[in-house]
């Protein structure tokens, strides 16, 4: 694989992503080079008096809770990179205020500074209007997570980069399909003890 296409596997900048502040994999250190991703702002209310948007402070990105998976396999970089997906990508409109309430339940899989990016930043403007459609239709996602056929390079004892597609299928509350979104994700992941651990979630 040629070094270009390494680093548009873990540098990419689409909606969405957790991206490296500083791209390249020789010799740098990604884990400390993140920045948070996945955080929509939905559309401010509306004044009922004014009829503009209203303002004031963004919902508080939620706290970690616990893993909504058992029995993942952490001496597995495949395996934990799957449970991460699986976890962070399945949103909730009923109960997220938006996508990076999901992420934060992926926090245990995460590393230190990837968990403290998603926990401890503000949102930022996003594609609101998709989940404010969305949340307007009570909708719940369920995840696929696939192996892409994107070569990677090697792992190492102590990093492993996966590239996967991940298929969310966004449902009413009486089973309709309302939408489908199939984005592509790179992972990274290092090895902390026997654990792995992911420190990049990159999707494009």
């Amino acid at each position: 694989m040629t070094g270009d296409r390494t680093t548009r596997i873990v540098c990419g900048t689409a909606l969405l992503v957790v991206v490296l502040a500083g791209c390249g994999l020789g010799g740098e250190d990604l884990a400390t080079s993140v920045v948070p991703a996945q955080q929509w702002t939905p559309p401010a209310p509306v004044d009922d008096d004014t009829g503009s948007a209203a303002t004031g402070p963004a919902p508080p990105v939620r706290a970690a809770t616990p893993l909504p998976l058992a029995g993942v396999d952490r001496t597995d970089p495949d395996a934990t990179a799957r449970a991460a997906l699986v976890v962070w990508f399945s949103w909730n409109t009923n109960t997220d205020t938006g996508p990076n309430d999901a992420a934060a339940r992926a926090l245990p899989l995460l590393s230190e500074q990837l968990a403290a990016a998603v926990t401890g930043s503000a949102s930022v403007t996003g594609p609101g209007a998709q989940w404010a459609r969305w949340a307007a239709a009570h909708a719940t996602i369920d995840v696929r997570v696939d192996a892409s056929t994107e070569l990677v390079p090697p792992q190492t004892a102590t990093e492993a980069i996966r590239v996967f597609t991940v298929t969310q299928t966004v449902y009413d509350p009486q089973g309709r399909v309302l939408d489908t979104r199939t984005p592509t994700v790179g992972v990274v992941l290092h090895r902390h003890d026997v654990a792995w651990e992911v420190t990049t979630i990159d999707e494009r």
